[in-house]
């Protein structure tokens, strides 16, 4: 394991608030996963945020927003940290 990429990536997950609570994604544990490889330069990680339990129409639009920004900032930031990795975001 890179203890330098390591950092980078726990740096990344602790810089990146959700907007709502501006908790990290690390506190609020919406990352499951994150694996890389160094010879690949690649980067994937694993959300952990589920759909909302009701069907409203409102909150599932919003929960769909909050995720495409957090994937947006969580993408901008790993490409800063971590420049000519390929970042994968599920």
């Amino acid at each position: 394991m890179d203890e330098g990429i390591k950092a980078k990536v726990d740096s990344v997950l602790e810089g990146v608030r959700e907007p709502q609570s501006y908790l990290s994604v690390a506190e609020l544990d919406l990352v499951s996963h994150v694996s890389w490889s160094t010879q690949a330069r690649r980067i994937v990680v694993e959300m952990n945020i589920g759909m909302p339990r009701f069907q409203c129409p409102a909150c599932s639009a919003i929960s769909g927003e909050v995720k495409r920004g957090l994937v947006r900032r969580l993408r901008e930031e790993f490409e800063i940290e971590l420049p000519g990795y390929a970042i994968d975001i599920a």
